[in-house]
């Protein structure tokens, strides 16, 4: 991108760009007794230490966008943000976490004019797989990250697309790279059943076609909307974390275990059991813990993420943050959400609902909307 391109896209989305955050992080809960009960593994996956395939994406390092010479805002003049509220029981603080300021990257395809969720690739460096949330059919849309520019379209056969809220990848067994989207969107909490759909990633390809595998889920609580997916690299579990619109104060956690995961891609290779056929796995999601909704906010999360190491985990919020949370590697998800005390970046205003958490600690995020910008921020 120019510098007169980047000094326009900066000055079209200035309130996207916020000031360099220093949060206090935790490392470790003050109390993790009776909070969850999905237990990491050390060990890990040791498929997700595999080389990543080679890739043309990426090729050359992004050109970093200096916003603050560019006189769109001068950053001495905001705030920064800090940890968690203290009134809401978080957990004792160790070290500090910076970001730098929001840098605008690109614009984002028009493929993906209704974003609602994106995720790192697994197999192609600086690639996101983002989807839009109901409508544009089955279909995951390739970005770089690099710059935004579209770089693959993917058609999910067997599946449809109800309400996409959220996108996961994650390393099989196998060593097989999956991608796993939530259909767990229901604001009105009508939905019988939501599902998980998964297919193998693919080739880079400006038009292809896979194969879903598609794990049906059942709330034990009742329905309920859910926009928050990750995959545990510890433990192969899918862990969901509810939204609601009804202001309430806290929002269901709950898990898919890793065993329903990998009997729909137990064929491997890319193919799971009757994916052709689109036949469903059946599972009743395990309620886990409760999310406490952050102080301003009116719902529970848009987005989360998870790093391939498992040690850094964000949600995303409408009312212009993420929070973001270093995990040891003892304690597990619920833990370290519930009774940890999270860095806050600021996002700005806007309809945030997809997060992506890179290896070294990027962030990625983006609104939905046509001609919307993707914006980094980086981990000093």
């Amino acid at each position: 991108m120019s510098r007169a391109a980047t000094v326009a896209a900066v000055r079209r989305w200035w309130w996207l760009v916020p000031v360099v955050i220093v949060a206090a992080c935790s490392s470790g809960p003050t109390d993790s007794s009776g909070v969850g009960n999905e237990t990491p593994s050390p060990a890990g996956n040791p498929a997700n230490a595999s080389a990543p395939d080679t890739d043309p994406v990426g090729a050359n390092a992004p050109v970093e966008t200096d916003v603050s010479d560019t006189g769109v805002f001068d950053p001495t003049q905001s705030g920064a943000a800090g940890g968690a509220d203290p009134d809401e029981g978080a957990g004792v603080s160790a070290g500090a976490c910076r970001w730098t300021t929001g840098e605008v990257r690109g614009t984002l395809p028009t493929a993906l004019t209704e974003l609602s969720g994106w995720a790192l690739s697994k197999r192609h460096p600086n690639v996101l797989w983002g989807h839009n949330d109901a409508g544009e059919g089955a279909r995951l849309i390739g970005v770089s990250t690099l710059d935004g520019a579209q770089v693959a379209d993917l058609t999910i056969s067997g599946a449809t697309d109800v309400d996409w809220e959220d996108v996961a990848t994650y390393t099989a067994p196998d060593g097989t790279a999956w991608i796993v989207v939530a259909d767990t969107g229901d604001n009105a909490e009508r939905r019988d059943r939501a599902s998980l759909v998964l297919v193998a990633e693919p080739e880079l390809s400006a038009t292809t076609t896979a194969a879903a595998g598609i794990v049906e889920v059942a709330w034990a609580g009742g329905a309920h909307d859910v926009e928050a997916l990750i995959v545990d690299p510890f433990t192969g579990d899918a862990i969901l974390i509810g939204k609601r619109f009804d202001g309430v104060p806290a929002v269901s956690i709950d898990r898919i275990p890793a065993a329903a995961l990998v009997a729909r891609v137990a064929g491997g290779a890319g193919e799971p059991p009757a994916a052709s056929t689109g036949e469903a796995f059946a599972v009743v999601a395990e309620h886990i813990g409760t999310f406490p909704v952050p102080s301003g906010e009116r719902f529970g999360p848009t987005a989360a993420s998870i790093d391939a190491a498992g040690t850094t985990i964000g949600l995303l919020f409408y009312g212009d943050r993420a929070m973001i949370w270093r995990r040891d590697p003892a304690h597990t998800v619920v833990d370290t959400i519930v009774a940890t005390e999270p860095c806050v970046v600021e996002t700005g205003s806007g309809k945030f609902e997809s997060l992506a958490i890179a290896d070294d600690g990027t962030l990625f995020v983006a609104t939905e909307g046509r001609g919307v910008p993707l914006v980094a921020y980086r981990a000093t």
